[in-house]
């Protein structure tokens, strides 16, 4: 029997789907505002604006409680998916 490729997302509990939206909505936003605000250097202004969020959803998870490797997707697996951004992108600048 072969499985659909993305059969792992359907397994996702409510709480991971919004982590996993409000995580794709930023990193939208943040590279359209990285291609307007500086084009040259796109690579670049992506890194720092990913090491920026990656710190902030840090500091937010630090505050509000949250455990690192809880059973659900939380901020703590945001900071590090935006620390990965921001080393892919530094990696191609």
């Amino acid at each position: 029997m072969t499985r659909h490729p993305t059969a792992f997302i359907r397994r996702f509990d409510p709480a991971s789907w919004l982590t996993v939206k409000r995580f794709l909505c930023t990193l939208v936003l943040f590279a359209a505002f990285a291609g307007v605000a500086r084009s040259h250097a796109f690579a670049a202004a992506l890194a720092v604006m990913a090491a920026a969020a990656a710190c902030v959803e840090s500091l937010i998870a630090l505050l509000t409680g949250e455990r690192p490797l809880a059973p659900t997707l939380n901020r703590w697996d945001v900071s590090l998916a935006f620390f990965a951004v921001h080393a892919l992108a530094k990696f191609f600048s």
